[in-house]
């Protein structure tokens, strides 16, 4: 199954709902950096824009291929959660904890991040890919996976 085809999912007396992936949403303190970091480093393109008065929230859906991402730009952002250490130290706090793009080929990711991977990466077998991890300028994982 891929990423595009639709997931079957039992939903009690509503039958069978198809779910497929539409987008992650991502919570930034400073939306125009955030913008910017996504587009140079991942090539993501502003869709749409939005703001919500009166908490002054700005909304951005970019786009990169078929990943969509909605950013939430609100300056009074706060961290509930230490500042970023490692991939393990992430894992005990509640919520999402990294999104993460298949690529064709992680070695030209390696490289092109090379000092900025986070930790090691991972062989794993088990879950049948190798994977390594980079941080947004505001501490978010983002995690590049190869099959294997």
């Amino acid at each position: 199954m891929t990423a595009s085809e639709p997931i079957p999912h039992a939903c009690g007396n509503l039958g069978r709902m198809h779910l497929r992936p539409h987008h992650v949403g991502l919570t930034v303190p400073d939306l125009a950096s955030a913008l910017s970091w996504y587009e140079k480093h991942l090539g993501f393109h502003v869709l749409a824009r939005q703001t919500v008065d009166p908490i002054g929230l700005e909304i951005a859906l970019i786009q990169s291929g078929e990943v969509i991402l909605e950013l939430f730009g609100l300056p009074q952002t706060r961290r509930e959660e230490p500042e970023y250490a490692g991939v393990a130290e992430h894992l005990p706090f509640e919520g999402w904890r990294h999104v993460a793009f298949q690529v064709d080929e992680l070695q030209p990711i390696l490289s092109q991040w090379q000092g900025q991977i986070v930790g090691e990466p991972v062989r794993n077998e088990t879950l049948g890919y190798t994977y390594a991890f980079v941080a947004d300028p505001f501490g978010n994982l983002i995690e590049f996976v190869e099959l294997i």
